[in-house]
């Protein structure tokens, strides 16, 4: 009787770290894992394609993410031709652990360059990079907002500007849904 509930524990936890993935918050490496029930649906004004591709902020505002919850692959299969013919985006829902607080990478990367290097060549830099900027909120102390599309591709972003020995950090833009307290 142990024996089987310590091999089926032990068979959930490969099954649930086959889906880890991993982003950096400053230096330190943390681990995600992909929800199997939930995604999140991003509903974008309005705007071009190559805008929404682009970032979930747009010139007509900030797009919409609501979490969606697709019991079977029928269900799943029919959000998706839904969410395609609407214009929206489906992208996937992480966990900080499994059963942890949602998290969703709405589009965008939140990038930091060196502090001391003047403005001029954080934007040289940026344009050698072929990085589109939507905001510079802090571009004084190095910070930018860069243009990616949302879900795996602004991890996959975040993950490669990271790897730059020029860059101090580099992660995704995440949205988390509001806890009512």
């Amino acid at each position: 009787m142990k024996f089987s509930y310590l091999v089926g524990l032990l068979l959930l936890g490969l099954a649930s770290g086959a889906n880890a993935q991993s982003w950096y918050d400053g230096q330190q490496e943390r681990r995600l894992y992909v929800d199997q029930l939930l995604r999140a649906q991003i509903d974008f004004p309005e705007t071009e394609a190559s805008t929404r591709a682009a970032s979930p902020q747009t010139s007509q505002g900030p797009a919409r993410i609501r979490l969606v919850r697709d019991e079977t692959r029928e269900a799943r299969r029919a959000r998706t031709e839904q969410a395609a013919s609407s214009g929206a985006q489906l992208v996937p829902v992480y966990r900080d652990f499994p059963h942890g607080p949602i998290r969703v990478a709405s589009g965008g990367v939140l990038l930091r360059l060196p502090a001391d290097w003047p403005l001029e060549q954080q934007a040289q830099w940026l344009a050698q990079e072929n990085l589109a900027v939507i905001n510079s909120p802090n571009a004084s102390n190095g910070y930018w907002l860069i243009a990616s599309p949302p879900g795996e591709a602004s991890l996959a972003l975040a993950a490669e500007l990271f790897q730059q020995p020029e860059v101090i950090s580099a992660s995704p833009n995440w949205w988390q849904p509001r806890v009512k307290r």
